[in-house]
């Protein structure tokens, strides 16, 4: 029976790298586009070195199929979620004063707060222009006020879930239940990806609900993994974890 399991998650993990490999090469090319200065692409070549985000590009590939849709149907719409993730992740680790993550070091580790903050600023204005792509694409107007209107409340979800995680910073007494909504807001990313897809593969409305509840429980189960991680101490950052940043689940 594990071997059956082990094939499995092996077949699925390849199909994952197959969908996401479209957006990942796009978002190393968008990333650079118009970057002129050697200092600011040498930065922007150790993010595209490590940044391989599978998960969300095939959650929306997945989701658009499962409605009768085109497996790259929302491509644009996942690469703006990918180039704000970019962001938003590497002023995450300025907020956390992260210097590695995962084993590596960030972008904050190599290059220090002031480039870092500007990478990222770099990374979320690049995720906004992509609407310039999807009305070159013809999308209709309903259809592009529909993830305007859905990037934008997932935008907003994670900043408050961020802003709350830092009220739980090096506090011993922080609410559970509390803790978990901020765990919830903060994967509010997952639901978007889920959610575009079903929505730009043409389904309907309960399709729509039932894929972006999809793609928050599982968004879900990442992070409360991550915390499980962290309480064990596996990648050995617990200490610094309780010294910047929200205690981990016990």
């Amino acid at each position: 029976m594990s071997s059956v399991n082990e094939s499995t998650n092996e077949d699925l993990s390849l199909k994952m790298r197959e969908r996401s490999y479209r957006i990942l090469e796009r978002f190393q090319r968008t990333s650079i586009s118009g970057v002129n200065h050697p200092k600011l692409l040498s930065i922007l070549a150790d993010v595209n070195a490590y940044w391989k985000d599978i998960l969300r590009p095939s959650l929306a590939s997945f989701s658009s199929e499962a409605v009768g849709g085109k497996s790259n149907a929302a491509d644009e719409a996942c690469l703006m979620i990918t180039l704000m993730g970019a962001g938003l992740g590497i002023h995450d680790d300025i907020i956390d004063r992260s210097l590695s993550k995962h084993s590596r070091m960030t972008i904050l580790g190599l290059h220090g707060v002031d480039n870092a903050l500007l990478i990222g600023e770099l990374f979320i204005v690049k995720s906004l222009t992509i609407i310039r792509e999807m009305i070159k694409k013809n999308y209709n107007t309903e259809t592009i006020e529909k993830i305007i209107e859905e990037f934008e409340r997932f935008f907003l979800e994670v900043w408050e879930g961020e802003f709350m995680e830092t009220l739980c910073r090096r506090n011993l007494e922080t609410d559970l239940d509390e803790y978990l909504k901020v765990l919830w807001m903060s994967t509010a990313d997952t639901e978007v990806c889920t959610r575009f897809g079903a929505i730009l593969g043409g389904g309907s409305k309960s399709e729509v609900e039932a894929l972006a509840e999809v793609g928050r429980r599982l968004g879900y189960m990442y992070r409360l993994a991550d915390d499980i991680k962290d309480t064990l101490n596996l990648e050995g950052t617990l200490h610094f974890r309780l010294a910047n940043e929200s205690i981990p689940l016990p």
